[in-house]
């Protein structure tokens, strides 16, 4: 949490713009904009952690607060993140998880 308060800016304008058309941040409904702001920063901050176990973690999270559309906003958001922050990493996995055997 006080990495996120350090960083609040900065998540902030790395997840403004991958809002739909008409979404605007601060009126995001506050579980969801805390729930992108975490996951944002555990992307961006604890590399050691798999994107997909982020993505996944933030998404069920997303799940327990709404019945709506708002998990899948979460997973494509971080997903769009994680393919910036950390590039090939969801590509990488994906490949050995088509074809196991390399």
């Amino acid at each position: 949490v006080r990495g996120l308060e350090i960083r609040s800016d900065e998540v902030k304008w790395i997840i403004e713009p991958l809002l739909a058309k008409g979404w605007a941040y601060d009126r995001l409904d506050v579980i969801l904009r805390c729930i992108l702001r975490l996951g944002t920063f555990e992307m961006l901050s604890r590399s050691q952690v798999p994107a997909k176990v982020i993505i996944g973690e933030y998404v069920d999270l997303a799940d327990a607060f709404f019945s709506g559309n708002e998990p899948g906003v979460v997973n494509g958001i971080l997903d769009r993140i994680a393919r910036g922050a950390r590039p090939g990493e969801l590509e990488a996995r994906d490949d050995t998880s088509a074809h196991p055997d390399g």
